[in-house]
């Protein structure tokens, strides 16, 4: 047999799991006038707080989150500019050069050979598909780091 109190978390234990509870606990429980008090007083409060009814929010929380969280500032971001700046510039160089060497290029194709022709297709169709696969790629590392 215990022979001294016990513990608020013993007496919280057997209230909340009679069935488990070790059997000395039950014993002193049993023998001891100021643990029955106790247990009552537990039970009691147990009760009460089981019969009050669930807090209702008056308001939309999740609005009120929201409204706190700052909004991000846009940038603007340089580098968004520098690389459009170079590709319209690359873009602009490949026209003008087509133009003042298209009149010694184009009697040329018609002398190459279509094998050649294929060869080119294939590879900047294969090399587009990579570049592609390896953008989606990247894509949804991205879209699973934000989740």
């Amino acid at each position: 047999m215990i022979t001294y109190h016990l513990t608020d978390n013993d007496i919280q234990t057997f209230i909340s799991d009679k069935a488990n509870c070790e059997l000395t606990i039950l014993e002193h429980i049993n023998n001891c006038e100021h643990c029955k008090t106790k247990v009552n007083v537990y039970e009691s409060i147990f009760a009460t707080i089981e019969q009050q009814p669930t807090p209702i929010f008056d308001f939309n929380l999740a609005s009120v989150v929201l409204s706190q969280i700052p909004q991000p500032k846009t940038k603007f971001v340089w580098s968004n500019l520098i690389n459009q700046a170079l590709v319209f510039i690359g873009i602009v160089t490949i026209v003008v050069l087509f133009f003042l060497i298209s009149k010694y290029l184009l009697p040329n194709i018609g002398a190459t050979s279509n094998e050649v022709i294929y060869l080119i297709i294939v590879t900047a169709i294969l090399v587009s598909l990579f570049q592609g696969f390896d953008l989606l790629k990247k894509h949804q590392l991205k879209m699973t780091a934000v989740n």
